[in-house]
């Protein structure tokens, strides 16, 4: 899986460039043009079946959370069994 500006992800989230990348996944900056507002697009790069249970896992706990430091989920996708976990774009360092 691998992201360029101005891809298009299920056609609502246009990527603007990475953020960063770990071991698991990456994070990239997006539009959401559905709503016109920045976003935070996070893609889970590891393909093995417990980590895929694991990113859903976070997606389901962090949609239920709501604190000030931390970002709201609004979207969890699979595209060519690549998950997406969609949420709010909080600028700044890591």
């Amino acid at each position: 899986m691998h992201l360029n500006p101005n891809d298009l992800l299920k056609n609502r989230y246009r990527i603007q460039k990475q953020l960063g990348r770990g071991g698991m996944g990456a994070v990239f900056l997006a539009i959401d043009e559905a709503l016109d507002r920045q976003v935070a697009v996070k893609a889970n790069l590891n393909p093995n079946p417990h980590s895929k249970h694991q990113f859903e896992r976070e997606a389901q706990l962090l949609a239920k959370l709501r604190h000030p430091n931390l970002p709201l989920v609004s979207d969890h996708f699979i595209i060519d069994e690549v998950q997406y976990l969609v949420m709010d774009y909080v600028p700044g360092e890591d």
